[in-house]
């Protein structure tokens, strides 16, 4: 009879539920590290949460029924992934593009997903690594981070591969590690020119107007049908620069037939 199941600073093998055919909620939290990997089965779930999830991960039938999904890794997850350049000498570095491939083909039927700073850097990694990204059919994407290089290539790539998006919300978050960011740059150079508009390290208390405007920018050019884009950018805009970024909007929204709206 179980619908929903929250799990919280837990250590699993294994965690199978595919002997609970009404669950629909599956909210995973604080996982501990463990040098094994956790398997997870739940095909019936509509709702999956993964939150600061530091161990590696396999995601085994939960695509069939998955609706909606929020996605981050913990801070030091990309890090980890990035700290050896030879898989030879970290063959770890190995089952995380595995982790990574069967983690987006379970989010193929999302129509709802939320995603965090590090979930976007391992994205970025796992471009440069030669992951297979599939299609998602993805109509409302939420991006809860900063505005930072070594996430802005997995967003660019996660926009590319979901033609059916028509919403985007960004959250801007201060949510960020310095020493994560250093090793995830490190690891993705050369930069594409046009990358370097972005910053490689620390967050911003009050947004250029210029940034938020390429950041725009990246988000219209790499969708198709996209009709709405809400910035929740009120807390680090000050009067003169949210007139700016306003004005910004406006062209941009006219140019590419978008609804833009800032809060």
């Amino acid at each position: 009879m179980l619908e929903s199941l929250t799990l919280q600073s837990c250590s699993l093998s294994c965690l199978d539920l595919s002997e609970s055919p009404r669950l629909r909620r599956l909210d995973l939290e604080f996982f501990n590290s463990s040098p094994r990997k956790c398997h997870i089965v739940a095909p019936h779930i509509h709702y999956l949460r993964m939150i600061d999830f530091t161990q590696k991960y396999s995601l085994v039938d939960v695509s069939s029924s998955l609706i909606e999904a929020n996605i981050d890794t913990i801070y030091f997850l990309p890090r980890f992934w990035c700290t050896q350049d030879d898989p030879s000498k970290d063959p770890s570095k190995e089952d995380y593009q595995v982790m990574m491939q069967t983690m987006l083909e379970n989010l193929q039927n999302v129509e709802n997903l939320t995603v965090g700073l590090s979930f976007l850097q391992m994205l970025s990694i796992a471009e440069f690594s030669g992951v297979h990204f599939p299609t998602f059919k993805v109509k409302t994407l939420t991006l809860k981070t900063t505005i930072l290089r070594s996430a802005v290539l997995g967003i660019a790539k996660l926009l590319q591969n979901s033609p059916e998006l028509n919403k985007i919300v960004f959250y801007k978050t201060e949510d960020w590690n310095c020493s994560v960011e250093k090793y995830v740059n490190r690891y993705m150079e050369p930069q594409d020119p046009q990358d370097l508009i972005f910053p490689a390290k620390s967050a911003f208390k009050v947004a250029k107007p210029d940034l938020v405007a390429s950041f725009m920018e990246l988000l219209l050019r790499n969708t198709r049908k996209l009709e709405t884009l809400v910035l929740q950018l009120r807390s680090c805009l000050n009067t003169s620069n949210y007139d700016e970024v306003s004005q910004i909007a406006l062209t941009l929204s006219h140019k590419n037939k978008v609804s833009i709206v800032l809060k």
